[in-house]
């Protein structure tokens, strides 16, 4: 769901209503920046809520995309921008098919021996997507995992993080249990 106030965005939704345009994209962002990879979004219900074009929406995400270039139309100090900001991008066709690697199960298989009963099954997804489902990766790893370009690299970072999460649940442990992790 979206809120939609600013006219420079419902000059989007006016052209995603009247099918000017079918897809829009969502950039993703850590910490105030770009990624470099956004969400394809396409228009899915829209309902009016005032005269001056505001609406709210819902729409859906339907692909990947990295970001190529990216003109953000930045409001001046005197004005707020009256174009939506524009880029172009190259989809991601085979996201869907992208396979768990062996780092990436070996921690999941390291963490389930450790902790049976955190919900995660015994034996992990093939499918990245998946797995990333189970082991609630936060989005700002999922932007990162985008931008690399082998499964080898986005393997060692998954398990990587994998690992972190592993070592400090240890060390939360220890830490109520009265020793002092150092």
């Amino acid at each position: 769901m979206l809120h939609i106030f600013e006219p420079r965005y419902q000059k989007l939704f006016n052209e995603l209503e009247d099918m000017t345009l079918d897809e829009f994209g969502i950039a993703h962002l850590d910490n105030g920046g770009l990624t470099g990879v956004g969400s394809r979004m396409r228009l899915v219900v829209v309902e009016r809520i005032g005269n001056n074009g505001e609406r709210n929406v819902m729409v859906q995400c339907v692909g990947l995309f990295r970001m190529l270039s990216f003109r953000a139309n930045s409001p001046d100090n005197e004005s707020p921008p009256s174009e939506y900001p524009v880029g172009n991008v190259a989809h991601f066709p085979d996201w869907r098919a992208w396979r768990t690697g062996q780092e990436s199960k070996r921690e999941w298989m390291e963490h389930w021996v450790e902790n049976p009963e955190s919900g995660l099954a015994m034996v992990p997804p093939d499918d990245l997507v998946g797995f990333l489902a189970q082991t609630q990766t936060p989005p700002t790893l999922r932007a990162q995992l985008l931008t690399l370009d082998s499964p080898e690299d986005r393997d060692l970072k998954l398990a990587e993080w994998m690992k972190t999460q592993r070592l400090i649940r240890l060390q939360e442990r220890q830490r109520q249990g009265g020793l002092f992790p150092n």
